[in-house]
């Protein structure tokens, strides 16, 4: 009996020396509870509002090069398209939207200021600034954090969007090289598509241009100017230029692509396919492969791969405004990448050092822009948009058409660069 005495005596000082411990860490626990959901959703805040910033820069640049009053109604349109945890988007012109330019050199945005109520003249960039500040009354509401005396969370984010230099259609900075029955023209896609097989909607500005050399050889028509160091015509190939041919280096710089500027994806989104095939996306090498005949559909949004790869008749269907930033390689090899738009702005890819290879599949709209890769394109059935190089090659094909919506009235498409 005495020995059960002291036994519970025991237990019940451990319980007693248990319940300050308990007490003593219940805040730290709570503390970290507040801290996971609260940060949760501060995450998707932030999340969501740059998406809508991103897509705001560039939609209201792109209205903007077409007719500066374009630019606040492409602003309002599609920031509002937007939602924050399931509300549209509402912006101030005045406070949100800024117009001016960009210093590429030391990333410097240098704001002009409007005209009344109305964008400046002569703007090559725009910046997008969202916020939900307590300050003003719409700050990010937390679920966990009041207990602690916080209720809201500030989140603040940017995008800028700015003209890349003159020349942007089909570059090769090191070379360019046309052969084996190749055409360049150019459109506009926001008059409509353009077939590779009529002369209807071509507007004659399908420019190749190079730092280095640019070569024409077995029947490369060029329907617009070549500028290159030197820019030949092989004799006796058959090939030809409608504008100008002008044996000088361009003088225009493009900056590498910054994937530390990527500091969100929506690779999470990706649909993994059928469960008897490996995933499209692995998340272990960050590769995205689509073969063997299987369809992948990517739906608005930001992506970012090591590599890319689609092949064997497979299809990669593109659906609204979409951005594709690959680190290493890209490899269209006898694949389908059908966007859906058909318009060239809503797919943009950017490369790091490639290489970038494009073999066969169908007519394929995007805007890609790789300035430390080899861009090689061959026997496909149409490319329309823009292409910027380390070195690009075409050989066989219907044709390369420049998409001029994506050039503004100074030269160059615009892009998002912060």
């Amino acid at each position: 009996m005495q020995s059960n005495y002291r036994k519970n005596k025991n237990q019940r000082h451990r319980l007693g020396a248990i319940a300050p411990f308990v007490a003593l860490m219940l805040p730290m626990l709570i503390a970290l509870v507040v801290f996971g959901v609260d940060y949760g959703t501060i995450s998707v805040a932030q999340h969501q509002l740059q998406n809508a910033a991103d897509a705001g820069a560039i939609s209201t640049l792109r209205a903007y090069q077409r007719d500066r009053f374009n630019g606040d109604p492409a602003a309002i349109e599609s920031i509002g398209n937007n939602s924050l945890f399931g509300q549209a988007i509402a912006i101030d012109l005045v406070d949100d939207v800024e117009y001016g330019t960009w210093d590429a050199e030391n990333n410097i945005f240098t704001p002009a200021a409007r005209e009344g109520n109305n964008p400046p003249q002569g703007a090559t960039a725009v910046r997008i600034t969202l916020e939900r500040v307590q300050e003003e009354g719409n700050g990010v509401n937390l679920l966990f954090a009041p207990v602690l005396g916080t209720e809201f969370a500030d989140v603040r984010v940017q995008a800028v969007a700015a003209t890349d230099p003159a020349c942007s259609g089909f570059v090769g900075i090191e070379s360019a090289t046309l052969r084996n029955n190749i055409v360049t023209d150019s459109y506009d896609s926001t008059q409509g598509t353009v077939s590779p097989f009529s002369s209807v909607g071509r507007l004659g500005n399908g420019d190749v241009c190079s730092q280095g050399p640019v070569s024409l050889a077995s029947g490369a028509d060029v329907t617009g100017d070549i500028q290159g160091s030197p820019a030949t015509i092989v004799p006796g190939s058959g090939s030809t230029v409608t504008g100008t041919l002008t044996s000088s280096p361009i003088d225009v710089d493009f900056p590498p692509v910054d994937f530390m500027e990527v500091t969100t994806n929506d690779n999470s989104f990706i649909e993994r396919g059928p469960p008897w095939a490996p995933p499209f996306y692995n998340e272990s090498t960050g590769d995205l492969v689509v073969n063997n005949g299987r369809n992948i559909t990517l739906q608005s949004g930001v992506y970012h791969f090591r590599n890319l790869f689609l092949a064997g008749g497979s299809r990669l269907n593109i659906v609204g405004e979409v951005q594709i930033f690959i680190e290493g390689e890209m490899r269209f090899d006898n694949g389908t990448v059908a966007n859906q738009t058909q318009i060239p702005s809503n797919l943009q890819i950017f490369v790091g050092d490639g290489p970038v290879n494009i073999q066969g599949g169908h007519q394929l709209h995007a805007s890609i822009y790789a300035p430390e890769a080899d861009v090689n394109i061959a026997n496909g059935s149409g490319f329309f948009g823009s292409v910027i190089g380390r070195t690009f090659s075409v050989a066989g094909g219907a044709g390369l058409f420049y998409d001029e919506s994506l050039a503004s009235e100074a030269g160059g498409r615009a892009r998002l660069v912060w």
